[in-house]
């Protein structure tokens, strides 16, 4: 910012940082001075991408990290370890009904009794297989949305 050596950044209230200070939005007089980092950093933690003082639609490009990086964190420690669980648990379900299936053919003679249980046994598993994937769908959604680089484009 020229003129002016006691303008700060609103956000984080320095003044002497190695970045410039820029005057992003349509906002004016010391609202109107930001560090393009610090303004990055907060619409990346406040998940939008407009000015919240005078609403201003900033053009950024949203990068979101790769989904290795949501396997090795994707947030709680007890997220992980129930979806790594649910991992375990639905590879045992596919072995156990591939399992059933190859037995079906080798002994035609096998209990109908028994194939109705085990048939409805892995239907039940499977509908709360489901159920567990929208839950680890719902919880990378929104570890994308939070985990974000964000970068302002066409700072005039």
């Amino acid at each position: 910012m020229d003129g002016n050596e006691n303008a700060s950044c609103r956000i984080c209230h320095e003044s002497n940082s190695t970045t410039d200070l820029v005057s992003p939005c349509f906002c004016r007089g010391t609202m109107s001075i930001v560090h393009l980092s610090c303004l990055e950093k907060w619409l990346m933690s406040s998940l939008k991408n407009s000015c919240e003082v005078c609403g201003y639609e900033y053009d950024v490009v949203r990068k979101t990290k790769p989904f290795t990086e949501f396997l090795k964190n994707p947030g709680t420690k007890k997220a992980k370890e129930n979806f790594f669980a649910d991992i375990f648990c639905l590879l045992g379900l596919v072995t156990f009904t591939a399992a059933t299936f190859i037995l079906s053919f080798e002994k035609p003679n096998f209990m109908v009794p028994g194939l109705i249980f085990v048939t409805f046994f892995i239907s039940i598993t499977y509908a709360i297989a489901i159920e567990a994937f929208n839950y680890h769908y719902f919880v990378w959604e929104s570890w994308k949305r939070k985990n974000q680089t964000v970068k302002i484009i066409n700072v005039t």
